[in-house]
């Protein structure tokens, strides 16, 4: 086993690292700071994640946007806002079992501001809403019933 450390983490440090040892290759995901907004500017492409508890692959999960309502479903998304929908499941030692999923959210401006949720199609919350301050601004966040 190895260790790295990232010094002085940012925001902008999350992501996919790729870890390459020999021919042996596997990828890692350095989540956001914990109980911290994830911040972007207008422009920016930013990848949001989540890791959630589950017993096995939940392949119909949707995000709600703060302002547009469903924004796309797992593997089904034809907005131009998103792309690189990933999931992955981590196995650890005896039965823990978590699951992870990604979505980059494309070319940011002021009205993606604000607080994003991941839920099934029966409605159960994924738990761990993220925001996302655009330019310093949170969004108005219009909470669903």
């Amino acid at each position: 086993m190895y260790n790295i450390t990232i010094e002085n983490v940012s925001q902008r440090d999350a992501g996919l690292y790729k870890i390459t040892a020999g021919e042996k290759e596997t990828e890692i995901y350095l989540f956001e700071i914990k109980d911290s907004p994830i911040c972007a500017v207008v422009g920016d492409n930013l990848t949001f994640g989540w890791f959630y508890n589950q017993q096995g692959i939940q392949r119909t999960l949707r995000v709600i946007h703060p302002n547009q309502g469903i924004m796309m479903l797992l593997h089904q998304t034809n907005s131009p806002k998103i792309k690189n929908i990933f999931q992955h499941r981590i196995q650890y030692s005896g039965d823990i079992l978590q699951s992870y999923m990604s979505f980059t959210l494309l070319n940011v401006n002021l009205s993606d501001a604000g607080l994003y949720t991941i839920e099934t199609l029966h409605g159960n919350t994924i738990p761990g809403r993220k925001e996302l301050i655009v330019n310093g601004k949170h969004g108005n966040v219009v909470k669903r019933t």
